[in-house]
């Protein structure tokens, strides 16, 4: 075992060791050193210090400033863990004033549209669409949902709930509950119903993925069990790809990221419920613990569910342009029909005009008729 590898075996959850994996590998990749070299007892302490002040300033001009202070604690806990411990002086003098002031992210991020999103997934197969749609109208982030399982997913209630196990939830571990819309819910139900000879898409996909990978996998894929059978990084060139198809592949200048990257669709969920949903319920749905225990106190699941059903035409996607059309449908009858009253109330008053005329005519005879008999 390396000692990167020790180091990273005391860390519990994936997404984290990930996290302090990236940080360590970039640090040894800039100062060009070796991990398992690296611990030499005739070092002296201002090598290690020399190697991290080098490392840290070449952070600021290619790595977003959340992600440097990720990357800084990764590595200063890696290095304490062998026993390199830095100095409150030497960090005041010479690391704190290379560290960004905020943790703000360089992008502009922006949330995608519903016809954007529309356009985006219309270029992806069953998989994207059940996918993103499913980040898109539930509010999981990425590392939940990759996570999930099929029997997670209770298909049977509108809307359809899924339960997130706790390994697989960040911060306080909790499981949780969201759900998700009744399109997703259909796309889900194709992605993993089988057909007539026994078998789904899903199951398609897995099949194509090891006869591909024949003789490197040894044992199957080893997420086979989840719901959507990849990694991290295959969503994010799926994403990638659909972003470019649509057209909407814009990067921004600072980070070479996209503005609408995946998490995009946590924000699309966030500020799209919340126009006709009650803010702590959705924060609570999408993970944000502060807001958990309010919710949960406040509300029964029964109660969620209602709200989520109340707001869940802000999160159609596939259906928008159909209701588009259905209003303007519903407009042009309407405008027909006033045209049609305005017409009937002009010939109304025609005719009363022409009833009023005769009266008079009438009368006019009449009296006529009455002075001559008086003569």
């Amino acid at each position: 075992m390396t000692v990167i590898d020790e180091f990273i075996q005391t860390k519990r959850s994936k997404n984290t060791k990930d996290g302090y994996l990236q940080g360590i590998n970039d640090f040894f990749k800039t100062i060009k050193k070796k991990p398992e070299t690296y611990f030499n007892p005739k070092h002296e302490m201002q090598v290690y210090e020399n190697d991290f002040k080098t490392w840290v300033s070449s952070l600021m001009d290619r790595v977003a400033p959340l992600t440097q202070k990720c990357w800084v604690s990764s590595v200063k806990n890696f290095l304490l863990y062998y026993d390199v411990e830095f100095s409150t002086k030497y960090w005041r003098n010479h690391i704190n004033g290379l560290m960004p002031r905020s943790a703000r992210p360089l992008t502009l991020d922006d949330k995608p549209s519903n016809e954007q999103l529309k356009k985006i997934l219309s270029y992806g197969d069953l998989k994207a669409k059940a996918l993103f749609s499913m980040l898109a109208t539930s509010g999981m982030r990425i590392s939940e949902a990759l996570q999930i399982k099929p029997e997670h997913i209770n298909l049977k209630t509108t809307p359809a709930i899924i339960t997130i196990p706790s390994k697989a939830v960040k911060g306080d571990r909790r499981p949780r509950r969201v759900f998700i819309s009744e399109e997703t819910k259909q796309l889900i139900i194709d992605w993993i119903k089988p057909n007539e000879n026994g078998i789904s898409e899903r199951d398609k996909f897995i099949d194509e993925i090891e006869e591909q990978m024949k003789g490197v996998l040894k044992n199957g894929l080893q997420n086979r069990d989840k719901l959507f059978p990849i990694k991290p990084s295959a969503t994010r060139r799926i994403w990638g790809r659909l972003l470019k198809r649509a057209e909407l592949d814009i990067k921004s200048s600072e980070t070479g990221r996209f503005e609408l990257h995946i998490h995009s669709l946590r924000k699309f969920f966030l500020s799209q419920l919340k126009i006709k949903c009650p803010d702590v319920i959705v924060e609570a749905l999408a993970g944000h613990n502060r807001y958990l225990d309010e919710a949960y106190r406040r509300y029964s699941l029964d109660e969620m569910k209602e709200h989520y059903l109340n707001g869940m035409d802000m999160l159609t996607i596939f259906e928008t342009n159909t209701t588009d059309e259905r209003l303007t449908e519903v407009n042009e009858l309407l405008k027909e029909k006033e045209q049609r009253i305005k017409e009937l109330e002009q010939k109304i008053e025609d005719i009363n005009k022409k009833l009023d005329k005769g009266v008079a005519t009438y009368l006019f005879n009449e009296i006529q008729k009455i002075k001559s008999k008086n003569k």
